[in-house]
């Protein structure tokens, strides 16, 4: 209800106690000062609770850091993922719990955000659980700034799940490129292994044409030059098919 509605029928108030006697009269000014105040307690009252609500009910993790990197806030859902108690987090130094692999470049993010006016950064890492298991992350972090830089607010998300599944395409891919490694050596092993001795057995029964033969040691002689060149037919075509199947 706007103030100007209560003007139009406020002039003075009379206090009266518990008795019935009167204690005194309010000035129109003291009485909407006092409503005023009140007014706006139940307004910050709802307004925090509501905050609280929304805060504690989400999944992802909502935090502050303080200047000097420690955390200075932090919702249930911190219990839920870390595994830690929010209470006795509180006041502890955020790289403790970040594995020492992602420390480095977590630390200079938090550096730069304090000392170099980095506004803002977005970085997945290891949380290093309370039972010791690393639980990857995405923090999402900005300045909180007064006169000077007062900390850093932002989310936690867990990314574990989308994670795994880039390590398992990961490793899909590399199995699929050290398969083809392996078949494009045995490709190459075969052309030598296999092409070598039939070159050979061509040159030969080319030689063995070419000196004095009878018609029938010639016949044989021919076939086998004929074989020969068949079989080292079949043996390219398969060598040709394979890599066209590789690429």
């Amino acid at each position: 209800v706007s103030q100007s509605r209560y003007q139009r029928h406020i002039r003075h108030m009379v206090v009266v106690t518990e008795t019935g006697d009167i204690a005194g009269v309010i000035s129109q000014h003291r009485v909407f000062e006092l409503l005023g105040l009140e007014v706006l307690e139940d307004a910050w009252r709802t307004t925090e609770e509501q905050y609280q609500a929304v805060v504690n009910s989400i999944r992802e993790v909502v935090f502050q850091i303080d200047a000097e990197g420690r955390w200075g806030f932090l919702n249930p859902a911190w219990e839920v993922m870390a595994g830690y108690p929010v209470d006795s987090s509180l006041g502890q130094p955020v790289s403790i719990f970040v594995d020492n692999l992602d420390q480095a470049t977590f630390l200079a993010n938090l550096s730069n955000m304090t000392n170099s006016g980095l506004l803002e950064f977005k970085q997945e890492l290891r949380l290093i659980r309370f039972d010791g298991r690393p639980c990857w992350v995405e923090i999402h972090a900005r300045q909180t700034r007064g006169r000077n830089v007062l900390g850093i607010t932002g989310t936690i998300f867990n990314v574990g799940e989308r994670k795994a599944s880039e390590l398992r395409l990961q490793a899909a891919a590399e199995a699929e490129a050290k398969a083809h490694r392996a078949k494009s050596q045995f490709l190459a092993n075969m052309s030598h292994e296999l092409r070598t001795p039939l070159n050979g057995i061509l040159g030969m029964s080319d030689l063995l044409k070419m000196s004095a033969l009878d018609s029938e040691q010639a016949d044989y002689a021919q076939t086998i030059h004929q074989c020969a060149e068949s079989l080292m037919t079949v043996i390219n075509q398969i060598i040709v098919t394979g890599k066209q199947i590789g690429r």
